[in-house]
């Protein structure tokens, strides 16, 4: 839903309607907020990412780092639950009234709160003309995670099996993006792996690369399969042809980029997963040279530190 209400002008990110929280960046704003405030409530506040009162944000892009932060704080908690832990307490208060409810009551509500109001955004969206919209069909989803967990029960059973058991992408179903000149194939995801890891495969051209970054949240491994590559990690260069493989550490600064005479072809794994959406994100920029600046807004938005 973000991503499609940055599309949006301003203007029509703000137009009243008379259902829900009463605009798009208001119904953004409410489901970004009830995600925080439940988190809070089930697994305790990250210290990492202190509260910050959804009245301080003032723009798609600020409510989206918020809930960057928030997903991964979901999925780092859901990839630690066990089945037993389903049956626990959690207690709020709400009006002075002490309130207490299963944990697996309460995520059944969080999923099933979003969905209420993608409705909602999809209704706002149509009164606006946009005809272009996100898939927010819950059977959908269901069936791609039943698939990804190899076909081991279908519903809530596939989504639980999802990251402890066998996922499988067919060659042709890898989804395929565009970033800045480069093809990636997004070939496994946190959604099938339980948040473990995430594996992708990049072509990339003689002298095309990525510059000096860190990652703040993720190591990486790459195997080259095609070409040759020069990294630097760590002020060290490493040279690595067809066959070799190479480890990056989170919190290591290190670049890479393509030499020889042809282009190289790229298998590399995130640890853990959700680098998905950063790559989801920049295939979103415009065709043409790309503008750094804002390459590098979205990539910090994932913990992704270039310089």
């Amino acid at each position: 839903m973000i991503a499609t209400a940055r599309t949006l002008t301003p203007e029509q990110q703000r137009k009243p309607f008379a259902m829900g929280p009463g605009s798009v960046f208001g119904l953004l704003a409410h489901c970004c907020a009830a995600e925080r405030l439940w988190l809070q409530m089930v697994d305790g506040p990250d210290p990492a990412a202190p509260f910050v009162p959804l009245d301080d944000v003032a723009s798609i892009d600020a409510l989206m780092v918020l809930w960057t932060e928030a997903d991964a704080h979901w999925e780092a908690f859901l990839a630690k639950l066990t089945g037993a832990e389903l049956g626990r307490a959690v207690a709020r208060v709400r009006e002075g009234k002490p309130l207490t409810t299963t944990l697996e009551d309460v995520l059944i509500h969080v999923t099933t709160h979003q969905m209420y109001h993608a409705a909602q955004f999809k209704n706002m969206l149509r009164q606006l003309g946009v005809t272009d919209q996100p898939l927010s069909d819950f059977i959908v989803f269901a069936r791609e995670t039943w698939s990804a967990a190899g076909g081991a029960g279908g519903g809530a059973a596939a989504t639980a099996a999802a990251g402890r058991a066998p996922a499988l992408t067919p060659d042709a179903q890898a989804r395929r993006l565009s970033i800045l000149g480069d093809e990636l194939l997004v070939r496994l995801t946190a959604a099938q792996t339980g948040g473990t890891v995430s594996l992708f495969e990049q072509r990339t051209p003689v002298g095309g690369g990525v510059p000096p970054h860190l990652h703040e949240r993720e190591d990486e491994t790459f195997q080259i399969l095609e070409g040759s590559v020069e990294f630097t990690v760590a002020g060290q260069v490493i040279v690595a042809h067809a066959g070799d493989s190479v480890w990056a550490p989170r919190g290591i600064r290190h670049a890479w980029r393509v030499i020889g005479d042809r282009p190289a072809r790229l298998l590399f794994t995130a640890t853990p997963s959700g680098l998905e959406r950063m790559f989801e994100e920049l295939a979103t920029l415009p065709k043409g040279p790309p503008d750094f600046a804002k390459v590098a807004e979205i990539c910090g938005r994932y913990g992704v530190r270039f310089g």
